[in-house]
């Protein structure tokens, strides 16, 4: 869980969603005017970008936050050229563009376990999520779809963590669980909102940062100690 603590890729695209959210009615009222679709699309697009760009920059453009960036960019792009977007080209763009605006960033554990997180979720969490029968009860499919993006991260950053950390706690996925939710849909919406004078926010986030804590506490479980060289990485 300790992705909660950072400015991860979560955070950005959050405030990106929300601001692009914000916008929708902006985009509504110039729709009944008939201002065309490229616009609209344009201004939405710039309302979502504009506030990753400022929130990444506040952060001081940890790795994390500059891939966030990127394939929010990328996304935004596809969608203004009535394109499917590709997860893997928008990941490898973002991978290609950190690289080249400061190489010494390709040496980093930072630049490793973001892009190795979010690679595992785009490779594996589909199929992970898929070995549910459907013949399971609605809550336990959902439960596992959920547990299936927190595996796939696992998978991706294993090798790293296990090159650089030697700990792998076994009950990290049940944490994520609840916490990634806790934490990043009231927690940070909270303290964002508490930024602007929206008090109850504040006490809507403080009490999600709580039961995060109680919860990740219940999850305190055994920790493997994995261990190879950057061969076996």
């Amino acid at each position: 869980t300790s992705h909660l603590v950072a400015i991860s890729g979560l955070h950005v695209g959050l405030v990106a969603g929300l601001a692009t959210l914000g916008m929708q009615g902006v985009v509504t009222l110039l729709s009944l005017v008939g201002v065309n679709l490229f616009i609209r699309r344009g201004l939405l697009a710039l309302g979502g970008l504009t506030a990753a760009l400022t929130y990444a920059q506040l952060a001081g453009w940890p790795t994390s936050s500059l891939r966030a960036v990127w394939m929010i960019g990328a996304a935004f792009l596809a969608a203004q050229l009535s394109r499917g977007g590709c997860v893997s080209t928008s990941i490898a763009l973002a991978a290609l563009a950190v690289a080249l605006g400061e190489p010494a960033r390709v040496g980093t554990a930072a630049y490793w376990l973001s892009f190795g997180a979010v690679v595992g979720i785009v490779r594996f969490s589909r199929g992970i999520s898929g070995l549910v029968p459907s013949t399971w009860p609605w809550v336990a499919r959902t439960t596992w779809k959920a547990m299936s993006t927190s595996i796939g991260a696992v998978i991706g950053t294993l090798p790293v963590c296990a090159w650089l950390f030697q700990d792998f706690p076994v009950l990290s996925c049940l944490a994520n669980l609840v916490a990634v939710p806790l934490v990043g849909l009231v927690a940070v919406p909270g303290a964002l909102l508490g930024a602007l004078g929206v008090e109850p926010a504040i006490w809507a986030g403080d009490l999600a940062l709580h039961l995060a804590l109680i919860w990740v506490s219940w999850c305190d479980g055994p920790v493997l100690h994995p261990a190879v060289g950057p061969w076996g990485a």
